[in-house]
């Protein structure tokens, strides 16, 4: 399985390898994937190249965006 995954520190791999779960704290975000590229909608959405991570209010991962 690891090899249909892409890199596990970067977005899809990380979601494929489980390594990134509904529920992740900022930091916890941060250590897998390092800082984002850019930060929107006042740190709720993160940027990672054509992805986007959306965090509910809490700060935590909620949800994926991906751009095509």
């Amino acid at each position: 399985a690891d090899r249909l995954c892409d890199a596990a520190n970067t977005v899809p791999g990380a979601i494929c390898r489980g390594l990134l779960q509904a529920g992740a704290t900022r930091d916890a975000v941060q250590q897998l994937l390092g800082p984002p590229q850019e930060q929107r909608r006042e740190g709720r959405e993160w940027q990672y190249g054509h992805d986007t991570l959306v965090f509910d209010e809490s700060g935590r991962f909620e949800s994926t965006i991906v751009v095509k």
